[in-house]
């Protein structure tokens, strides 16, 4: 699955269109429904998990506008360490902190406890987040920025 490719439906409804036409053709049939707040999808054994809001949620806290109609907006992507392709501006979870912040530029949070390393490229938010008890439980988010981020980040 192109990463690439969803990272340009960040901010669309999950009844785009093109975006459910992406999402079928790799044979995801689940579509968020119902009440709760945050909907994630998981993407079968990918490595690849997709986080949606509703709407009204987006439109108050999104620093980027919607950009398609529909109730539950993509705000974020997850990848973990089953993910094996290539991801957008070069990150990895193997990569050196020297290395991402390299091709990032520099962190707007660090958190040596984490660890975790955040990066604001393109209007995209970039969490490379290492679990060193549980490294199967790595994950980098590519997120839509929001106005918490905005406070707490500087951006």
């Amino acid at each position: 699955m192109d990463v690439q490719t969803l990272l340009g439906f960040l901010g669309h409804s999950s009844i785009h269109p093109p975006l459910d036409d992406f999402l079928a053709r790799h044979g995801v049939k689940k579509r968020p429904k119902g009440d709760d707040p945050i909907q994630s999808i998981e993407l079968a054994d990918s490595g690849i998990s997709l986080e949606f809001e509703p709407g009204e949620t987006f439109d108050e806290v999104s620093l980027t506008p919607r950009r398609s109609k529909g109730r539950f907006i993509l705000t974020s992507i997850y990848v973990d360490t089953r993910f094996k392709s290539a991801l957008p501006y070069g990150v990895s979870l193997d990569a050196s902190t020297a290395d991402l912040r390299a091709k990032l530029g520099a962190a707007k949070e660090d958190d040596p406890v984490g660890p975790s390393l955040t990066f604001y490229v393109d209007n995209i938010l970039i969490v490379i987040n290492w679990r060193k008890k549980k490294p199967k439980e790595s994950f980098i988010r590519l997120a839509v920025p929001t106005v918490y981020d905005k406070e707490n980040l500087k951006l």
